[in-house]
Parts: C-alpha cells; structure tokens; sequence
C-alpha cells in the first residue's frame, strides 16, 4: 500500500517537519502491521524555476499523490492552503483519506 503523506510545510523548519514526518510513519506503520507500506512525502528540496516555490512544491506533491492508495493527514492539516488542495484532490479522485489525531503522533505535531 502507497500511503502519502500530507503534512504543513510553510513556516515550519526542516527539523520539525522531519521529526513530525518521523512520527507519523510510525503511527501508520503500527496501525498498517502486516502490511507492505511505501511512504510517499515531498520533503525533498526542490530546484525552484518559478516566483512561487510553494506551488512548485505543491506540483511535487500532486505528483506523488498519483500514487497513494491513501493519504495521511498529519494534525493541523486544515491551516495549511497546501494540505487543503491535496485533501480537495484525494476527495475528487477518491483516494482513501486517513486523519491523525494528536494521540496517534508519536511526538507533538504541528498546532
């Protein structure tokens, strides 16, 4: 199983957005016991062209959702303009949706 997950990514540093990352693919990991799990994330740098390297990333994103069989949204998913357009997209395409709670988080999540 193909699992993306959608994370917040503006404002946050690397480090956070790693550890939170981090977690999540454990809480899913556990929750997915017996299955084979693939993680698909954009968190690699891109080599932004355009004015909008947010929109790049985002286009990244949209990508690898192509190929999820699910979509994990990491708490606080709802404030980030990013993470609503990959919700809005995995609703239309009708890509399983997963919704973690702070509870399933391993370490605190982004507010």
């Amino acid at each position: 199983m193909n699992v993306f997950i959608s994370l917040p990514m503006h404002g946050h540093s690397e480090e956070d957005i790693q550890n939170t990352l981090n977690s999540a693919k454990i809480a899913l990991r556990e929750d997915f016991m017996g299955s084979d799990v693939t993680f698909l994330d954009c968190t690699d740098k891109i080599d932004s062209r355009g004015k909008n390297e947010g929109l790049e990333g985002l286009g990244e994103a949209i990508k690898r959702m192509a190929d999820a069989d699910a979509v994990a949204f990491v708490p606080g998913w709802p404030l980030s303009e990013g993470c609503q357009v990959e919700h809005d997209i995995a609703i239309r395409w009708d890509i399983q949706r997963i919704y973690m709670s702070e509870s399933d988080m391993h370490t605190e999540a982004f507010d």
